[in-house]
């Protein structure tokens, strides 16, 4: 951009700098930041003293305390509670040492703990502790099915496994931490096949995979919003990268593919979901069924109840109509987005690209003028565009906070 003229290199700059704006409630803290003394704990082993202070002190700082552990104090922590949860599932009345209550404080500690890793940037970490929080479920679940087969006392669960499901599902998207490893979509999906929220969640993480790996082949991309559809795809729309291409184990479909079903069926359990409709038409669009993708547009810029979602829907079919070189209706839409959120940079940037390509340079230049004020930044976070990879607009902090609050003595 010189002289005020605004060109494509201009718009890569800009789209640029805007990319690297994060909302700043997820800018993380270097981790050095962690200076958490150690706490001062009872007998027992570490894992039950860590539940014992997580139940009746203060939580953030026994999970900050937990997050120090190696993956072998994990591990020693799980066949602490395998122990326990053994002895629960064999006996009628509550024994002395680790009970169910402790059991699913300790799922929580290491989900909070995740939780924390996350915001640190420690993604090994977060991982590590979100398998260790699943392990802990199946325990809780074991022992309940042992004890019921026996005819035991029934113990009251704290826990609804469907939100802790919610959570593992949010964490990862929420922090664009991507792991082949270890994603809970399938399982999730699988356990709760009318819920919609679960069934949206995984579809999103499947939706983060896909894209993740598809940037790991082309590297990501920085230009108008239609640079998200990508031009070097196969034939089914995924990359031809070996981690981009790759099947699941379980159904032999592609990230992209397991998406679709997902957001399908959160649709099918509330077809007034209009978030999965619209990530539906973005994968579909990807996998270059563009007309059902604007149809699914269509329908969400329509009748969604949310400007976030009627903006949304309106930048990704111009990123359609700029594929098909129907230029006047990516112009069209474009300025409907503007109209819907002005202070938004996506659909100017969008937008002013159209322009300047048809050779209307001081229109693309009056576009894009509100949006290099100072008085914009405060605007970046907010565009619907630059957050989409952040996952449903879901509230994880209050699902922490009632699980926190289930456990605590």
């Amino acid at each position: 951009m010189q002289g005020g003229t605004f060109t494509a290199a201009g718009a890569n700059l800009v789209l640029g700098l805007i990319l690297c704006v994060q909302p700043s409630a997820l800018v993380a803290t270097a981790p050095s930041a962690l200076r958490v003394a150690p706490v001062a704990l009872s007998q027992g082993s570490p894992i039950e003293q860590a539940v014992a202070v997580y139940r009746g002190g203060d939580q953030r700082q026994a999970a900050a305390s937990v997050l120090r552990w190696s993956q072998s104090d994990i591990d020693a922590g799980l066949q602490t509670l395998s122990g326990a949860a053994f002895v629960l599932a064999g006996t009628e009345q509550r024994v002395a040492g680790t009970g169910p209550v402790d059991l699913e404080a300790a799922l929580v500690l290491h989900t909070d703990v995740a939780v924390l890793a996350a915001e640190y940037d420690l993604h090994e970490a977060m991982w590590s502790h979100l398998r260790a929080a699943r392990q802990v479920l199946a325990l809780v679940e074991q022992v309940e099915r042992r004890r019921n087969a026996a005819g035991f006392p029934h113990f009251p669960r704290l826990v609804a496994p469907r939100e802790w499901y919610l959570l593992a599902l949010l964490v990862p998207v929420r922090h664009m931490s991507i792991d082949e490893r270890g994603t809970f979509a399938a399982e999730a999906a699988d356990r709760f096949p009318l819920d919609a929220d679960i069934q949206l969640a995984a579809g999103c993480l499947d939706e983060a995979r896909a894209d993740f790996n598809q940037q790991l082949h082309s590297g990501i991309r920085v230009g108008p919003p239609r640079a998200t559809w990508a031009d070097d795809l196969g034939p089914t729309g995924e990359s031809a990268y070996w981690g981009g291409n790759r099947l699941t184990r379980r159904t032999q479909a592609t990230p992209r593919e397991e998406a679709t079903r997902r957001f399908r069926a959160a649709l099918a359990a509330d077809p007034e979901r209009h978030e999965a409709r619209l990530r539906l038409g973005r994968v579909l669009g990807l996998l270059k069924q563009r007309k059902p993708a604007l149809d699914l547009f269509e329908q969400a810029g329509r009748d969604a109840p949310d400007s976030r979602l009627r903006y949304l829907a309106r930048i990704l079919a111009g990123s359609i109509f700029e594929l098909e070189d129907r230029w006047d209706d990516a112009e069209r839409v474009y300025r409907e987005a503007i109209g819907i959120l002005p202070g938004a940079q996506s659909a100017r940037v969008a937008l002013a690209s159209v322009l300047e390509r048809a050779g209307r340079q001081a229109d693309a230049n009056a576009v894009v003028a509100p949006g290099l004020s100072p008085d914009a930044s405060s605007a970046l976070a907010a565009d619907p565009m630059w957050t989409y990879r952040l996952g449903p607009p879901i509230d994880a902090v209050a699902i922490l906070s009632r699980l926190r609050t289930a456990v605590r003595r």
